[in-house]
């Protein structure tokens, strides 16, 4: 949990993360507002500097630690697959969960970057031409 930690407060030192302090309840309410909507973080806390960010912390205030993404859509070059670009932005997901605990997706990334793994195998199921489903 420490290794974790460590690492959020160097993204959170870096910029690169900050803390959202919306109770769940208000996120809920944001995603029933419409189906685009659904999943996507407003970016209420986005402005708070991080003086303001960093008291409320200290004051106990429950919080999740979220990535601050790119405004503009990830492109990278896929060995697999060559040029990719995503159609839309990086939702600004949550990294640390309020209770403490890194999400799964954060975790795995700090294991493999401690472990000094380079490269993930996936698999991709694609049907031969004389099977692909039109439309």
């Amino acid at each position: 949990m420490n290794l974790y930690r460590e690492h959020a407060h160097q993204l959170l030192e870096h910029g690169q993360a900050f803390r959202c302090f919306c109770p769940p309840r208000d996120l809920t309410a944001l995603q029933g507002i419409s189906e685009s909507a659904a999943g996507v973080y407003s970016g209420t806390c986005l402005g708070l500097s991080a003086e303001e960010s960093a008291e409320k912390a200290a004051c106990g205030i429950p919080h999740t630690i979220r990535f601050r993404s790119n405004p503009t859509p990830v492109e990278f070059r896929d060995v697999v697959y060559g040029r990719y670009r995503k159609r839309h932005a990086e939702d600004h997901f949550i990294l640390i969960k309020s209770d403490g605990f890194p999400t799964y997706h954060f975790a795995n990334v700090i294991d493999d970057h401690l472990m000094r793994i380079t490269h993930v195998v996936r698999g991709a199921v694609r049907a031969p031409p004389c099977l692909e489903v039109p439309g």
